[in-house]
């Protein structure tokens, strides 16, 4: 079911001519961390004023979607969320609207990856922490902990500066507590 969901909605995307990556718990599997996840999450590059627009599109596109603008302390500045459902259940996905000209860069940096069969641009480990970072969430941290622990040592050392060059030195600091308890 979510393999199908993510077909779907980076089809309508792909022919919507919006530039996008996949982010969330299915990118980070992607990348190599164990992570399993009931939904989706992509991150696009589209203005936030259109952001009505596109729902309406998407769901246009057989995809029944709602915009919803952020608030000034959300991380993202707008979401559209869709919901693809079949006979047995539901799989969710946000399609999020970034806050910060650093999550542009995410998508731009994005690499084509083949998941269930089908080819599409997933976002960079290293972009994926810092999205997790951000986010702050306990889910997040530990996904940023699961990612910084595939890393070189050199590396971690250009995550750990990254983190801090963006502001989220103290999430940095917690998710290595992540790594610290084992969990």
């Amino acid at each position: 079911m979510l393999n199908e969901t993510l077909r779907r909605v980076a089809s309508a995307l792909d022919k919507l001519l919006v530039p996008y990556a996949l982010i969330g718990g299915m990118a980070v599997a992607a990348r190599g961390a164990f992570r399993t996840t009931k939904d989706l999450d992509f991150l696009i590059d589209w203005p936030l004023n259109e952001g009505h627009k596109l729902a309406q599109a998407l769901s246009e596109n057989g995809l029944p979607s709602t915009f919803h603008k952020g608030l000034g302390d959300d991380p993202v500045a707008g979401v559209i969320r869709t919901a693809v459902s079949t006979l047995s259940s539901t799989a969710h996905c946000d399609v999020l609207f970034p806050t910060k000209m650093w999550q542009l860069q995410v998508i731009a940096r994005a690499t084509r990856v083949e998941m269930g069969g089908f080819i599409l641009p997933v976002a960079q480990a290293d972009d994926l922490f810092l999205l997790k970072l951000y986010a702050g969430g306990p889910q997040d941290l530990l996904d940023a902990a699961n990612l910084y622990e595939l890393q070189s040592e050199k590396e971690r050392g250009v995550w750990k500066e990254r983190a801090a060059k963006i502001g989220r030195s103290k999430m940095f600091a917690r998710c290595l507590s992540f790594l610290a308890r084992g969990e």
